[in-house]
């Protein structure tokens, strides 16, 4: 099944390239959380986590900037952070729609959308969970809205992230069709 997220029995052998138990979906959760600096959402994006990140998006002031940090790809593609140039919400929300099923099923890359005029940002990172920086009191009022509950969202563990092939097509189109302005090499922290 796709998907990018898998837990894995404790001491069981490195697990099938294509596993046969279905992909570990978050439930359509949110809770604020502590951090080294500003006070986040972790939000779990239920089915379709790029989807959720799109409606959120939908907060932020314009214009935004999109940044994919590339880990661990299986193509020839550098590891980096790759920003494009700021960007109105409906070529964000295009650009999330183009690339769904690499940031849904695939747990090579991190998105981040955030907007150019304050600290409003969201993060889907490589475990399909959501962090909201910023104005988390509109981010709460949408997901409330939105029938998601309060409450703490994990991350199984063990568990393995699944990067595939047929995929590989799509991150070069990605890496090639836009226009990124700054390649950063990743640190040991993106890794993570």
């Amino acid at each position: 099944m796709l998907g990018k997220l898998f837990p894995i029995e404790e001491g069981s052998p490195t697990p099938d390239p294509e596993p046969s138990k279905p992909a570990f979906i978050h439930p359509d959760a949110f809770a604020r959380e502590p951090t080294t600096g500003p006070e986040r959402l972790r939000i779990g994006g239920g089915p379709d986590s790029p989807h959720l990140l799109g409606i959120l998006a939908s907060l932020l002031a314009e214009p935004l900037w999109v940044l994919v940090v590339l880990r661990s790809g299986i193509s020839e593609l550098q590891d980096g952070r790759y920003e494009a140039e700021p960007s109105t919400y409906r070529q964000v929300l295009d650009f999330l729609n183009e690339y769904h099923d690499l940031f849904a099923y695939d747990g090579r890359a991190d998105v981040w959308v955030g907007s150019t005029k304050n600290s409003d940002l969201l993060v889907l990172d490589a475990h399909d969970l959501i962090y909201a920086y910023g104005n988390l009191d509109a981010f709460e009022h949408e997901l409330e809205a939105r029938r998601f509950r309060s409450e703490f969202v994990e991350i199984p563990y063990p568990h393995v992230h699944y990067c595939r092939r047929q995929f590989n097509g799509l991150e070069r189109e990605l890496c090639d069709r836009l226009d990124w302005n700054r390649v950063f090499p990743l640190e040991a922290k993106d890794n993570q």
